[in-house]
């Protein structure tokens, strides 16, 4: 299948350092960290100093890292390439709340892992290319 894009925002990234096009660029103008919010993706390859276009709104090609069902939340792993995003869970060793009164507080409101758009097609292994709407 051809996949086409629709970029409705770009703009203009200096490269911190070589980077790829279509992965997830971090706001210090390379591949976004894993699990860490992207200020968009790459249309080009980029390179050291020089200026790059970054979609940051609409509908993109992005690189999988894995595999990613369509509809599934994504988010960058370390090379910067769509990944699905974990569902929320109890950690190991934690112990589970059932009363209001013994509830934890809680501060903050961004998520441990953070979510930069959701797959609408799906990829059955890492190199693949799909279609990410960008949140």
């Amino acid at each position: 299948m051809t996949l086409t894009q629709n970029s409705v925002q770009a703009i203009s990234v200096q490269a911190a350092a070589e980077t790829v096009k279509s992965r997830f660029i971090g706001f210090d103008g390379d591949h976004c960290a894993a699990g860490k919010k992207a200020i968009g993706v790459s249309e080009f390859d980029g390179y050291t100093g020089r200026y790059m276009p970054v979609h940051t709104y609409g509908v993109v090609i992005v690189e999988a890292g894995g595999i990613v069902t369509a509809g599934a939340a994504v988010t960058s792993d370390a090379n910067g390439k769509a990944v699905a995003a974990s569902d929320l869970a109890l950690a190991a060793g934690a112990v589970q709340v059932t009363a209001d009164a013994a509830a934890p507080a809680l501060t903050g409101s961004v998520t441990p892992e953070v979510i930069n758009g959701y797959a609408l097609t799906a990829a059955a292994e890492a190199g693949e290319f799909i279609l990410v709407k960008l949140v």
